[in-house]
């Protein structure tokens, strides 16, 4: 009998400690990759990680991007309002620390239900850089070996004319069929809640989502309130939607696409352009957004 109850006993110490082994590792601050590999419902701290947009992609709720040296993440906010009321006058660049649990959802790998505020980092130890990445029709693919790293990343296309896909039927998502699309949307604004297809000159395709008001606002704005004729470059955020399998964070998966949006102050960078960047759109028969100015 003491035996039995000297195991009891021991399991009940390894129990106790692997709780309190937990709860410190929690407590700790941990990059945003190694909070993608805990079980989803973890509560995780993240120290310091990059604004890369606040401009919001849903709709009825909100959400914006974060990233850090190991990967990106879309954190995911239920108020509608609640993107101001979280990051208040922290903006795109800023470096910011908060405690969130981790979530899937359909594909994309997320961080819900913020415990607090954000708080701004006054004197970060991370360096990077706020320039969008360049991806391709291969990131985009049905398992993608590099899609899950790029998932939640400022990203552009280079050189594509945008076509507006016809609506399937009800139910369907954008993915069930990309053809045919409408060729002639040219001087017309770029519209929420549609569906493009960035079509490269050798006609091969990402999707295009411009799902929210506010990130078509920015389109509009940037491209004066007309979809360009000629080839340009494109800049959003890459997402993963409506992969009904919902494959655990860094599974290959299905349904990649590129969430439209352009910050007036964050714009592809010109070549051996430096310093502060202010929007100037340069229309020409390759659009392409400059940024223009300096220190």
């Amino acid at each position: 009998m003491q035996s039995s109850g000297n195991t009891t006993l021991r399991l009940c110490h390894a129990v106790l400690i692997g709780l309190v082994l937990s709860q410190a590792l929690l407590s700790q601050a941990i990059t945003l990759q190694a909070a993608s590999e805990l079980p989803l419902g973890s509560v995780v701290s993240i120290e310091e990680a990059l604004i890369i947009n606040r401009v919001d992609m849903t709709i009825g709720s909100q959400m914006f991007q974060l990233r850090d040296d190991t990967r990106a993440v879309s954190v995911y906010l239920q108020d509608p309002d609640s993107i101001q009321a979280f990051l208040g006058d922290a903006d795109v660049g800023d470096v910011i620390s908060l405690t969130a649990n981790t979530n899937s959802y359909l594909g994309l790998f997320e961080s819900v239900t913020p415990s607090a505020p954000a708080a701004v980092v006054p004197s970060p130890t991370i360096d990077l850089s706020v320039d969008p990445v360049l991806v391709g029709v291969d990131d985009f693919l049905a398992f993608s070996t590099t899609a899950e790293q790029l998932e939640s990343q400022y990203v552009f296309l280079e050189d594509i004319i945008l076509r507006k896909i016809r609506p399937g039927a009800p139910g369907q998502t954008p993915f069930d069929d990309l053809f045919p699309y409408e060729t002639n949307i040219v001087d017309e604004p770029f519209l929420e809640r549609t569906t493009y297809a960035a079509v490269y000159p050798d006609g091969s395709s990402v999707a295009v989502w411009a799902r929210s008001a506010e990130s078509v606002a920015t389109l509009n704005e940037a491209f004066g309130d007309r979809v360009p004729s000629g080839p340009f470059d494109l800049t959003g955020i890459f997402t993963q939607a409506f992969d009904q399998d919902d494959p655990a964070p860094g599974e290959p998966g299905v349904n990649y696409m590129l969430n439209p949006v352009i910050h007036p102050a964050l714009i592809i960078p010109e070549p051996g352009v430096l310093g502060l960047f202010v929007l100037c759109c340069l229309m020409s028969s390759r659009t392409t957004l400059h940024c223009v100015g300096g220190m």
